[in-house]
């Protein structure tokens, strides 16, 4: 590996979320915290799918009612059947760390999976990462990174810093700085730090020309994602 590829890795590592055990969930929390806990539960008794994942971030939290991780995935379980793509998300995260179930990166694969398949984004990065370290699945590069483009190409900043990152160290595609630059300069415009200080490290060894190619690259891939 060259020095420059060597100083980009470490500085991914630092700057990423490597594998997802430890990932920050990172996932929006529907609930009203105005609304009280019996009137989300009763809701959620009655078939209200968003109450259901909204009874789950309560158990979760501890949000008007004794936390409680075991509950809380039941009722993500129970959404996550009737088709909401974050409670597939969470019951990923949920099996991916162990925390109110057996540790399963089988079973975070496939509710992963689930989400990505009915356009989530995030599930689409885990997915591509569970790929990427071989967790729960056998390792792939070129799998990790159709999941990475899938979400990037609909604007989803953080998957652009991976598909960058794949590009940059030959990864699943041919090495190509002139792509990972363009990925990971789009990303900076989308407010991601990270893919600015990788922009700037890739930069060191491109000429002018390939500087040049990258920002058309760019301004391709952010009208393309404009007309999405």
């Amino acid at each position: 590996m060259k020095t420059s590829r060597l100083a980009l890795a470490v500085l991914t590592a630092s700057l990423l979320c490597v594998g997802n055990a430890g990932c920050k969930d990172d996932s929006r929390d529907k609930s009203d915290a105005s609304v009280p806990f019996e009137e989300t539960l009763s809701k959620a008794n009655a078939g209200d799918v968003a109450a259901m994942f909204n009874v789950g971030v309560a158990y979760a939290n501890g949000k008007g009612v004794t936390e409680d991780d075991e509950e809380a995935v039941k009722w993500w379980r129970k959404a996550a059947v009737l088709g909401d793509a974050t409670a597939m998300y969470k019951l990923g995260l949920i099996y991916a760390n162990g925390k109110g179930v057996i540790e399963d990166d089988k079973a975070a694969v496939k509710w992963y999976r689930k989400a990505a398949d009915v356009g989530y984004a995030k599930a689409m990065v885990n997915l591509g990462l569970m790929y990427a370290f071989g967790k729960g699945v056998i390792e792939d590069d070129k799998a990790a990174v159709k999941w990475y483009r899938k979400a990037a190409d609909v604007g989803y900043a953080k998957a652009m810093v991976h598909l960058g990152l794949m590009y940059a160290t030959g990864e699943g595609v041919v090495e190509d700085d002139v792509e990972a630059y363009a990925w990971f300069n789009v990303a900076a415009e989308n407010g991601q730090r990270t893919a600015a200080k990788l922009r700037d490290n890739i930069k060191k060894t491109m000429t002018p020309d390939q500087i040049a190619e990258g920002q058309k690259r760019s301004r391709e891939i952010m009208e393309s994602i404009a007309k999405e």
